[in-house]
């Protein structure tokens, strides 16, 4: 058999490996965008608060209940009554979180 270019090769897994970052990155960034609408969208001011923390902020619902007031459960059921209240999560395509 003939000799491989190790070198040539790895060069083409690198660049393939940054388009593809590249294309996550992209998507992310679109996914970021669609969860900032969804959160605007939310008229009641304690409820966008509680879902930019959770969901943009990554906060724990105890993290949040410290912040906000409340329980962790009561921040946690509030949003879930607002999921089921609008029929479906945008943000992760289920009925609850």
């Amino acid at each position: 058999g003939g000799e491989r270019d190790r070198v040539g090769d790895g060069a083409a897994a690198i660049a393939d490996l940054k388009d593809l970052i590249a294309q996550n990155i992209e998507r992310c960034l679109l996914e970021e965008r669609r969860l900032e609408r969804y959160i605007e969208g939310i008229s009641d001011s304690f409820l966008r608060q509680t879902f930019i923390l959770r969901f943009c902020e990554q906060k724990t619902w105890n993290e949040i209940a410290d912040i906000v007031g409340g329980s962790e459960n009561s921040v946690r059921m509030s949003v879930n009554r607002y999921i089921d209240k609008t029929n479906k999560c945008s943000i992760c395509s289920v009925k609850a979180c």
